[in-house]
Order: structure tokens, then sequence, then C-alpha cells
């Protein structure tokens, strides 16, 4: 697959993914701003509500307080409560009058359909009489009309307390009047006289109620004790536990809503506003098809945009694609080196341009290396045979050391035996030539090995340790890196002493980096051998091929280093220095993904 497509589909995967989750985002962010709003709207409702109640409220208890306040209006009410059958018709009607002139005032009759007065003995006034009153003071049914109303059982329960009564027809009068009224149960001089009652409309309490006219918005106020002040037609949803504090959802007989609840303390009542859930679905469903309206726009400019920019991005690609397509890799010894090195990308393509100079380089290392390659061919085959030839040689070696080691067993004498099997397997581990390194493990066995069979000629006089970790052990190095290093220790480093002869090997890894130290309590290297040492290491890590090693001391331990530069590609690195017998540093960098140095 092209780059350009690879980039349109990363870029566009991406935007969609992009877009989708700043869509969800944005989705739930609005959801939550829309219950919020909800909440907001139902609990203004329900507070607009609340205090249109109270304050119509409020001047119902102020008609009545401004009564029972008035004492010419408590004393003519005490004695129209002791009025019985017998009673003098002047002194009633004194007392009516009296009574009338209180109820008959402006601020207390203007806001109500009537405000009563009437005691159990069947007295009854109030500040509006129609024609079609039927209930007549001091008569038979006017006791029995008092003795009817059933919300005086409340009221006589909890004296001194205005009491609501939710909506009933009004019993003064015979044609049907809805009110809702306030009465309280009244006392004077300690002696209980009768009730004062203020009746408003229906109409009033439904426009309080239903003061803002909303599609699918219900609206109940019920009184602690579960009657009901006010409700809507067909809203028979009883709310109970709700949380006063939040939104809440209520699903009962197929209806769904969203409900809030706001309690007063001074009308004892919680009023309920309730949203059917169908408004709330048309502001969620509106507010999807925005945002699917708004990501598919967003979503077509960039699928317009991306191909158009990957385009772009990619030219530099496509023009040194080209270029490479048309290269001369089978006739590039034929051509010239002027058309190994023109470029045809742009600087201000900065990657690309480096890129193309970089394979212009490799191209024309590449020519100069064909040119080698010929020149080499004829060697590399005679080398060929050569090694060929040398895989015939071991296997002389290793019959030889099989006679011996046979001949040995036939005597009884075991040591032979052993040392002829530890010096076939370092043969055979020299002269493997499958592969060119080895692991840590393999490398420090072969030194273990050579360290035995030189431990059988000087028995006591030599002792060695091995203190490597096992976690190194599978690193890779070129093969015979220790073994010639040991050697030469042994053999240069005590010259005919008679000192028990030491040797160790350390290995630990600092920085990503091996460091085997190879140690001998020797003589070490002379101040001479030592400057000489260093200055030919040197020059090997300069130019390697050009070195030659004839001539100058320590030859082993030079054609050593110089063989582990080849192996490693110059990434090892020896370094020597004495401390009490010569130390011998090997520095390997790790490559951490195949351990490989």
């Amino acid at each position: 697959m092209k780059m350009m497509h690879k980039l349109i589909i990363v870029f566009s995967l991406l935007a969609i993914l992009t877009t989708a989750a700043n869509s969800i985002y944005f989705y739930q962010t609005r959801m939550t701003d829309l219950d919020q709003r909800t909440y907001e709207h139902l609990n203004m409702l329900s507070t607009k509500i609340v205090g249109e109640v109270e304050q119509y409220t409020r001047l119902m208890d102020y008609a009545i307080e401004s009564l029972i306040a008035d004492p010419d209006f408590m004393d003519a009410f005490h004695k129209a409560s002791q009025l019985d059958d017998e009673s003098d018709v002047g002194q009633m009607l004194a007392i009516q009058n009296i009574l009338s002139r209180k109820l008959y005032q402006e601020p207390i009759l203007e806001p109500f359909f009537r405000v009563s007065v009437y005691s159990k003995n069947g007295f009854f006034i109030s500040s509006r009489f129609e024609q079609a009153d039927s209930v007549v003071s001091m008569s038979d049914e006017a006791k029995e009309t008092i003795t009817s109303l059933s919300y005086l059982t409340v009221a006589d329960a909890q004296p001194f307390r205005r009491h609501i009564i939710g909506p009933h027809k009004d019993p003064w009068t015979q044609r049907f009047v809805g009110v809702f009224s306030a009465v309280r149960s009244v006392a004077w001089r300690g002696r209980h006289i009768g009730y004062i009652e203020v009746n408003a409309y229906l109409d009033d309490l439904a426009e309080m109620f239903m003061w803002q006219q909303l599609e699918g918005f219900l609206v109940q106020g019920i009184f602690d004790n579960g009657d009901q002040l006010f409700r809507n037609r067909g809203d028979d949803i009883v709310y109970t536990d709700l949380n006063l504090s939040g939104l809440s959802r209520v699903q009962e007989d197929g209806i769904d809503r969203l409900v809030v609840g706001l309690y007063s303390d001074y009308l004892n009542m919680t009023v309920y506003v309730s949203q059917d859930m169908s408004v709330y679905n048309q502001q969620a469903h509106v507010l999807i098809r925005n945002y699917i309206i708004v990501a598919a726009g967003i979503l077509a400019v960039t699928l317009v945009i991306v191909p158009l920019c990957s385009f772009g991005l990619t030219r530099a690609i496509r023009q040194l694609t080209r270029r490479v397509e048309r290269l001369p890799v089978d006739s590039m010894l034929a051509h010239p080196d002027e058309m190994l090195t023109t470029t045809v990308t742009s600087p201000y393509d900065q990657e690309i341009h480096k890129l193309e100079i970089t394979l212009n380089s490799l191209m024309t290392k590449l020519q100069a290396s064909m040119h080698s390659e010929i020149a080499i061919r004829e060697g590399a085959l005679q080398a060929h045979l050569n090694a060929l030839q040398m895989q015939i040689n071991p296997h002389f070696i290793y019959n030889t050391l099989n006679i011996i080691s046979a001949k040995g067993m036939e005597c009884g004498n075991e040591e032979i035996t052993v040392i002829c099997d530890q010096f076939a397997q370092m043969l055979r581990y020299a002269t493997d030539l499958r592969s060119k390194t080895a692991t840590l493990g393999e490398e420090l066995q072969n030194a273990r090995r050579y360290l035995q069979l030189v431990k059988v000629r000087y028995e006591d006089q030599l002792s060695y340790l091995i203190n490597v970790p096992k976690t190194m052990h599978n690193m890779i190095l070129p093969k015979l890196t220790l073994q010639p290093i040991i050697e030469n220790a042994l053999t240069h480093g005590f010259n005919g002493s008679s000192t028990p002869r030491e040797v160790s090997i350390t290995g630990t890894v600092e920085n990503n980096t091996l460091r085997l130290i190879i140690r001998d309590n020797g003589k070490g290297f002379s101040a001479d051998s030592l400057m000489h040492l260093r200055n030919a290491f040197k020059q090997m890590e300069i130019n390697p091929s050009a070195f030659s090693s004839a001539g100058r001391e320590h030859l082993g331990l030079t054609n050593t280093y110089l063989r582990l530069l080849h192996a490693s590609k110059g990434n090892i690195r020896m370094t020597l220095s004495n401390d009490n017998g010569a130390v011998i540093t090997l520095t390997l960098p790790i490559e951490k993904e195949d351990m490989h140095v």
C-alpha cells in the first residue's frame, strides 16, 4: 500500500475517532446541562407557585388575624355564640351589625369570595350574601350545615391554628361554587366560641398553580396529611419517597415524568411540578440531531482536506521512489558517477532530501564495492579452497587424540583420557567455522577447559576464579575472545617465577555495556611494553585494516585485539593496566533486542 493511501486511512480514522469522541463528550455535557436546565426550570416553577400560594394564604391569615385582633368583633362573636332560639331578635341584629361592619371592611372583603363567621349553635354571618344562599343564621339548617363540615374536626383538634382546606363546594349556597378555604377555630376569654373561615375561588387557586401554561407540565399541591390542595385533571400519580433536593424520574403505569418537589414550611405542603419525558426527549433529540449534523460537516471537510494534505506530504517520497525505480542497478559499473549524485527532491523536505543524499552516498559506495568485489573474487575463491583443505586436517588430530585417549584407558590413566577429551572439545570449538560468534557462556566454558588443562601442568601452583553472573551468559560476542588473553597471561605474565599463579575473570553490566576483566598476579606489563601496546591499540582502533603487527612485542595480545576489532566491527575495546599484576579489560556494548555485542 502506498504511503499516501496509508496517510489517508490513518488521518481519516483519526478524524473519525476524534470527531466521535468529541461528539460523545459534548453530547454528554449538553445532556448534563439539559438535566440541569430542566431541574432549574421545574424548580423555578415550583418556587413561583409556592410563593404565590404563600402570599395568598398570608392574605387569608391577615383577614383572620385582623378579626381576631379586634376586641369589639370578638366580644360580639362571643355573644353570638351564646344565642339560642329564644334570644331577643334585637340583640341578635345588634350583634350582626357589629360583625357585619368588620366583615365588610375593604382589606378583608376584596380579595376573597366570602369571609364567614359561624358557631355550633347555628349562628352564621358572611361578608357575602346572595339570593341563592340557602342557610339562615340560627336555623336548624344552619346547625346541620355546620355540623356536616368535616374539616371542623381538624380545626378543633388543633385550635388556635389556621388550616387550609382543599377544593370543595361552598356549603352556604344552593348553586355550585368551587372554593378553597382557610379556617380557624376561635376562642375568647378561655371559651371556644366558633370558627372564622375565608373562602376563595378555585379559579384563583388554579391561576396560582397554572400561572404559566406549558404543554407537558403538571402540578400537584399535597399537604403533609395527604390531602390535596391542587391537582391537574387526569394526574393520578402519587409521589412518595422523592428526593426533594434534585430531579427525580417517576415511571408508573406507562407514565414517564421528571419531577421536582418543593416543600413549604408555612403551608405544610409540598408542591410537585412534573414534566412529561416526551418533552425532555424532544429536546434531547434536537441535541442529537444537531451534533450529528455538526459531526457530519466536520467529517466531510476533513475527508476532503486529508487526501490533499496526504498528496502534498508524500510528493517528495513519490519523487524519490520514481528515481529509485530508474536506478541502473544491473549496469551500475557502466554508468558515470554523475547519475548517482543527482537529486530530485527539494531541500525544504529535509528528511526525504537527506535520505536521497544518503542514498546517493550508498550507491556511490556500492559502485566502489562492486569494483572491489571483482578484484577480490578470485582471491576469495582460493581462500575458500584453502578453508576446505583446513577442514580435513583436524580429522587427523581427532583420530590421534582418540588413539592416545584409548591408550590411556588401557593403562588405567584416566588423567590422560580427561586431557585428551578437554583438548578435543577445545579443538572442535576453535575449528567450528559455522559461526564466528558465541555466547558468553560458551566462551567461559572454553576458557575453563583451557585452565583445567593448564592446571594439570601447574597443579597447586595455579588457581583461577570465574565470576560472571549467569544472566549475562546469553550475550553474544566474537568466538575465542577470552582463551587467547588467558594464555598470554600465563605465558608472559610470570616469566619463570615460582609464585603461585592466580587468574580471575569477572563480568559486570553498566549502562548497556558488558565489562570483562581478566586479571593475574604476575609481574604485569613493563612501562615500555605498556606504552608500546597502548600506542599499537590506538593505531588499530583508528584503522584496523592498515595496521601491521610484524616486529612488535606481545604479538599474541596484539593479534588477539586486532582479530577482535575485525570480528566485532570495532565495537570491542581493550584496555591495559597494572594492579598487582596485569589487568586486561574488555568493554562490549550490548544491543537490548538480541543481546548482541
